[in-house]
């Protein structure tokens, strides 16, 4: 376990992995088709050209919208998923065709999310944060959370390692993760251009440009950051892995705290 937590910080932060060792495996679940663009589209392009597996799991169809029939709605948004992540040179893409604002707690649902961190077994999993103020963000927090918690007393399961919440609507309170991603905005703004369904009646590409930028002004951090609350299934991952023992001291001060 010490392992497989060492090299997916290593990744985290940009060393080098050996093309012949497994490759590390990312999983990001999104409520809705353009969240994992917002909350994590440039961490998602640094993956992809860091050869890691990424795989982006939608929970609802996204048919909320009284403009079009669900039909023509669900298309519509799948499609420009498609087309953004064929920006970011995401391949595997999972629809789980909950219902847009009527998305409810179903142990079928936790059921399916277990399984599937069982079949593609991520070594990093990228969520909305748990207070994110939208109740299908909040909902894909529990029901993710609910399922890695299921694994934990499963003999013989995946146990996730690393869990980032990302934030999309309410800006994080608590950053225990910084990734830089300037030499990615201009691919996070492309693939967001895709989802123009959405644009169309709010410039969020503008309002999450902003933030990332903010965000790596004031934590310096380049010109462009993202910035996620680092949740993991092991709490002593930044205390035991950090980079530098700023980082580290910095951690154990926020568990004394309470914040961590």
């Amino acid at each position: 376990m010490r392992k497989i937590l060492l090299i997916v910080f290593l990744c985290l932060q940009n060393h080098v992995i050996d093309a012949k060792k497994e490759p590390i495996r990312i999983m990001v679940f999104a409520p809705h088709q353009d969240d994992d663009i917002i909350g994590c589209g440039g961490s998602i392009a640094k993956h992809v050209k860091h050869k890691r597996d990424v795989t982006i799991v939608y929970m609802t169809s996204a048919t909320g919208s009284k403009k079009y029939s669900k039909a023509e709605q669900q298309k519509i948004r799948d499609d420009e998923a498609r087309q953004a992540a064929t920006v970011l040179g995401v391949t595997e893409l999972i629809f789980l065709r909950q219902d847009d604002r009527l998305f409810t707690y179903k142990d079928e649902i936790a059921g399916t999310i277990l399984q599937l961190l069982q079949d593609k077994k991520p070594h990093v999993v990228y969520i909305p944060h748990k207070y994110d103020a939208h109740a299908d963000h909040m909902l894909t927090y529990v029901v993710v959370m609910q399922a890695v918690a299921a694994a934990k007393s499963l003999p013989g399961s995946w146990v996730v390692p690393t869990i980032l919440s990302y934030e999309v609507w309410t800006p994080l309170q608590t950053v225990s993760h910084k990734e830089n991603i300037s030499d990615y905005i201009d691919l996070k703004m492309d693939a967001l251009q895709k989802h123009q369904s959405q644009l169309q009646d709010k410039r969020y590409d503008d309002a999450i440009k902003g933030l990332n930028h903010y965000r790596g002004i004031m934590l310096r951090k380049g010109p462009y950051c993202e910035c996620f609350e680092l949740i993991g299934t092991r709490q002593d991952f930044m205390e035991k892995y950090a980079t530098s023992d700023r980082e580290r001291k910095a951690h154990i001060m926020k568990k004394k705290l309470g914040y961590a």
